[in-house]
């Protein structure tokens, strides 16, 4: 999951920089927003598939 969050703040830096250098066109910045979002979700399902598995092994240990 750390490697997931590194992968999305590097895309947001990339995205900031080319950006700022006016580098991108508005139909690619808008395919960047959808990547980050798409990398936003994976997270947010890791951090789901996370909280299962730890309630899980609660049940378990109880």
């Amino acid at each position: 999951m750390i490697k997931e969050t590194a992968k999305l703040a590097k895309m947001l830096s990339k995205l900031d920089k080319n950006k700022r250098k006016g580098k991108l066109t508005e139909i690619e910045i808008e395919k960047e927003h959808i990547r980050i979002s798409k990398q936003q979700i994976e997270i947010r399902e890791l951090h789901e598939e996370i909280d299962k598995a730890e309630k899980k092994l609660n049940k378990l240990r109880s």
